[in-house]
């Protein structure tokens, strides 16, 4: 009888062990189901690939406060621009759940117009529940090199729309394509 006694107290304990790791786990769960995840990254364009967007995305569940961007080294695009004079970058006061603020920031049109054009820096936000989170993200553009520098297909329609109607002297906007 002492023999199953010992089984039934160590089974017990090995059940107390896996009740708490997971409670710690289903805590763990929660809080990621909840929490914001803030993110910073170069696209290309979805109508002109050429194109370069920098997004700053809330790709959590959850409300990020107070988004800071503090950029390492700032860098200059081939328009003049500096990349700290886009608006959101220089902070923003609520960014929600799946919310994306896109902006124009250069093209790829020539490979050697790329230079040096890489830097890293933090993004910072507040969580609902108080607490500050920071994130480390790089930008390089040396990245989208690679993309071709086509038009979609929608791009490509509404430019041929434009050619025939210079070529018929109509003013695109007369014309009734529906």
């Amino acid at each position: 009888m002492e023999y199953a006694e010992l089984v039934q107290c160590l089974s017990s304990i090995a059940l107390i062990f896996l009740t708490a790791i997971l409670a710690v786990e289903t805590r763990l769960l929660r809080k990621a189901e909840t929490d914001p995840n803030v993110i910073l990254y170069l696209r290309p364009n979805d109508k002109a690939y050429a194109l370069i967007e920098l997004v700053l995305e809330n790709a959590g569940n959850g409300a990020a406060r107070n988004v800071l961007v503090e950029l390492d080294k700032d860098l200059q695009m081939s328009n003049g621009r500096y990349l700290s004079m886009i608006g959101f970058l220089n902070g923003v006061s609520v960014l929600a759940p799946g919310q994306k603020l896109v902006s124009y920031v250069d093209s790829v049109l020539d490979p050697d117009d790329v230079p040096d054009k890489r830097t890293e820096g933090t993004v910072s936000y507040v969580t609902d529940n108080g607490k500050l989170c920071t994130q480390r993200f790089f930008i390089n553009f040396d990245e989208l090199l690679g993309v071709e520098s086509s038009y979609s297909q929608e791009f490509s329609m509404a430019h041929s729309l434009e050619r025939i109607a210079a070529a018929i002297g109509k003013d695109p906007e007369d014309l009734d394509v529906a």
